[in-house]
């Protein structure tokens, strides 16, 4: 059981690293076209895209980080804790636009979803293993 859970673990590091440097990369790269997936249109102003580039970047890093994670298993704590504070994060901000701003377009919607989920995965992650039983 305790490789299962292991595997299971790096799975979900995985999955919250490449998400993290997929949106990241798509932000920092391409930021119109990325947005324009959610029907969010961009202003060409270098002070915008500056500021949405530069949290891309630091989205890619940090989904560098969590993926490293399921590779090398010492710094999967310090993954599994940066993946549960940038999902939570992201999940949390889109919550407050709703309630603040008001609706959100399905995608964003599905976005915040996904968020919550892999955030949760890497929390549980972060849990201590339990000590197997003697009776195991």
């Amino acid at each position: 059981m305790t490789r299962g859970r292991n595997v299971l673990r790096r799975v979900v590091l995985a999955v919250t690293g490449v998400t993290l440097v997929a949106v990241g990369g798509g932000v920092a790269l391409v930021p119109q076209a990325f947005y324009g997936g959610y029907g969010i249109t961009l202003a060409d102003g270098a002070q915008l895209l500056g500021e949405l580039r530069a949290s891309g970047l630091a989205l890619l890093l940090l989904g560098a980080l969590v993926g490293t994670g399921a590779l090398v298993g010492r710094l999967a704590p310090t993954s599994a804790l940066v993946g549960t504070v940038t999902m939570l994060a992201h999940a949390a901000g889109r919550l407050l636009s709703w309630i603040a701003d008001g609706g959100l377009a399905p995608g964003l919607v599905a976005a915040g979803v996904a968020e919550l989920v892999l955030g949760t995965a890497c929390l549980w992650v972060l849990r201590p293993r339990r000590e197997r039983s003697a009776d195991e």
